[in-house]
């Protein structure tokens, strides 16, 4: 008989002599069926690798209770506690410390390494059990434990031992800083069963998982300096005519330009061109991105939305009215700005109540020639370094794909719904802090405007019910889950809402946000710490 046979047999033999004898040492939870799939902490590893710092962690798991009062009881084992891991009194659980890591708001996922130790041993039973360089890894809905397994002799690297249910964790922000995960439902998994050698089988229930984690200095934003630019232009046709314009910026975030132009024209024999025509009414429908919304209110971020100026909260995100430019239909442009603001706040600080994340999107505008476009607006944060306000007017936060024959008229309306909107470098610096590379797929757009008081524009997507709701839903085809909040003027979101169907039609495909797009969804930038001495980020951003 192999020796891990006869310590299964031993351990086996023990438990039903407990039994016998009335002693509950050894009381085994009934057995739940194991998850179809656990995440893979190898892969989670990866992706966060640039994500946003995490400091200062601590795992609390105490393993299996049972379990604990079996080896110090029938069995007449020890429990040892190593490399800075601490056991807590009456055979409680286990602390190991010191864990650090990454958020990465991109795949909503969090990875940490902890140190310490612990080591159950039995020479009765001959067993010796030792978990070591435990790791932590999850998103928004599940998670997992890893941990290098050595029993008896044969010892086995990154096993993912427990599979965790992250979305019934119990969240919430520490006074001084940490960010809390209690609670966390664990079930054994069938590697970590099988590397383990003890009578027990993969879902079989333990401990709950305790987690805390503390925001730390993200990565290096980008620098300071200044920039100019002129442009002229000529046309021929109708109507000639120049412009120029300067303009400059700086690393405080401030921008000024003057612009000048003059032009004339006179009618010709050659022919005629199409003048631009003048809008008479429009609307936005963005959301952002809906895992940084759900970031903002029921994630990392424990804030919420404002909106204002006229922008509406809608089930996928928000709606900026009274749509203003010109369309030409035979040029193949568009550009139109739209009123409203909306306003993301998060991280507040417990001693002065400041929040540390304040971002602040409005007069947005959105400019088409042909197949591409930019979406742009003015934008207001916070230095990620300083914690000093930043604005930025009229930056470009994400290009747009329009299909070929897509930007034409209709019934005196002009309709592109589901256009994606992929991040620019300057909206992942300035806008995110960091927090999105450039290139990740920000929530797709609609945008319907008039050309005369007869058009009609297409009513919106149903607005969440007025107040605030906790909790998410995903579905729909722009992807992730909306936050919710009243459907008026001027109110904030607390809490996520319903996700559902598109938003006014398709071109092109839905891209919405990424894993449960829902504290999740983004980021290698800088959520800002929470807690003393932490740095007031510029997005401070754990934030798809």
């Amino acid at each position: 008989m192999s020796a891990t046979s006869r310590r299964r047999t031993a351990i086996v033999a023990a438990s039903a002599t407990a039994v016998a004898l009335g002693a509950t040492a050894l009381s085994l939870p009934a057995f739940a069926a194991a998850p179809e799939t656990a995440p893979a902490a190898a892969d989670t590893r990866t992706a966060a690798a640039a994500g946003i710092p995490l400091t200062a962690g601590t795992l609390d798991w105490g393993f299996l209770e049972d379990f604990r009062g079996y080896v110090v009881g029938s069995a007449e084992g020890t429990i040892t506690v190593a490399d800075g891991a601490r056991q807590a009194a009456n055979n409680g659980p286990f602390t190991f410390p010191d864990g650090t890591g990454s958020y990465d708001g991109a795949t909503a996922t969090t990875t940490t390494d902890f140190k310490g130790s612990v080591t159950f041993t039995s020479a009765k039973h001959r067993f010796r059990v030792t978990l070591s360089d435990l790791k932590y890894s999850g998103d928004r809905v599940n998670g997992a434990v890893t941990a290098d397994v050595t029993s008896g002799d044969k010892k086995s690297e990154d096993v993912e031992l427990a599979a965790l249910d992250v979305a019934k964790a119990e969240r919430s922000a520490g006074r001084t800083g940490p960010m809390l995960f209690k609670n966390i439902p664990a079930k054994l998994t069938a590697a970590g069963a099988d590397a383990l050698a003890l009578p027990y089988k993969a879902g079989q229930v333990l401990d709950p998982v305790n987690l805390s984690v503390t925001l730390g200095s993200s990565p290096g934003g980008p620098g300071g300096g200044t920039s100019t630019g002129t442009s002229t232009g000529t046309s021929s046709g109708t109507s000639t005519g120049t412009s120029a314009g300067t303009s400059a910026g700086t690393s405080a975030g401030t921008s000024t330009g003057t612009t000048a132009g003059t032009g004339n024209g006179g009618a010709t024999g050659g022919g005629s061109e199409t003048d631009p025509g003048a809008l008479v009414d429009g609307n936005l429908d963005w959301g952002v991105k809906a895992s940084f919304r759900e970031y903002v209110t029921t994630g990392f971020g424990q804030g919420k939305i404002e909106v204002s100026g006229g922008t509406k909260t809608t089930a996928d995100g928000y709606r900026f009215p009274k749509g203003k430019g010109s369309f030409d239909a035979a040029g193949k442009t568009l550009k139109a700005s739209f009123d409203g603001q909306v306003r993301f706040l998060g991280h507040q600080k417990p001693d002065t109540k400041e929040y540390l994340l304040d971002l602040r999107l409005s007069d947005l505008r959105v400019t088409v020639d042909g197949t591409k476009g930019v979406l742009s607006a003015d934008v207001s944060t916070k230095d990620k370094d300083t914690g000093k306000p930043a604005s930025y007017n009229d930056l470009g936060i994400g290009t747009l794909t329009v299909p070929a024959g897509a930007l034409k008229e209709k019934n005196k309306v002009v309709t592109l719904g589901g256009v994606p909107v992929v991040l620019t470098a300057d909206g992942s610096a300035k806008a995110f802090s960091g927090m999105y590379k450039p290139g990740v797929a920000l929530d797709p757009l609609t945008v319907a405007v008039s050309l005369d008081k007869s058009g009609q524009l297409p009513g919106g997507p149903a607005g969440s019910s007025a107040g605030s709701s906790a909790g998410s839903s995903s579905g729909g085809s722009t992807g992730g889950s909306a936050t919710g909040g009243s459907s008026t003027d001027g109110g904030a979101t607390t809490g996520g809402g319903t996700t559902g169907g598109t938003t006014g039609g398709s071109v092109g495909g839905s891209t919405g946000g990424s894993t449960g797009d829902a504290t999740a969804d983004s980021t290698g930038g800088s959520l800002a710490a929470t807690g003393a001495g932490a740095p007031t980020g510029g997005l401070l951003a754990l934030a798809s």
